[in-house]
């Protein structure tokens, strides 16, 4: 698991950096690493947080249906994650917005 913590931390640096992109790369292959078993204590934080910055990082890109799809993904290992509750409310009331324009 240190590993993944130290791809984890280079994937947010780039992701503080701005290199959404690559972030983006970097947190995919964490979270399919993660997403077969067998998992050690504390994967599916990880995890998720992984799902959480590949959500953030397609809304900085405007990749708004994959973007949509992140969020689903994070509420279906933790669905109490407030953060994106929040966000997934925020798409959702946009998307409403949108198809009425």
């Amino acid at each position: 698991m240190s590993l993944t913590n130290e791809s984890f931390s280079s994937a947010l640096a780039l992701f503080r950096g701005g290199e959404y992109e690559e972030a983006l790369r970097c947190f995919i292959e964490i979270e399919t690493e993660l997403s077969s078993p067998p998992l050690e204590r504390g994967d599916d934080e990880v995890r998720v947080e992984s799902l959480v910055h590949i959500a953030l990082c397609l809304q900085k890109l405007k990749r708004w249906d994959e973007y949509g799809v992140a969020l689903d993904r994070a509420l279906t290992i933790q669905p109490n994650h407030r953060q994106m509750l929040m966000k997934k409310s925020q798409f959702e009331l946009h998307r409403k917005v949108a198809k009425k324009e």
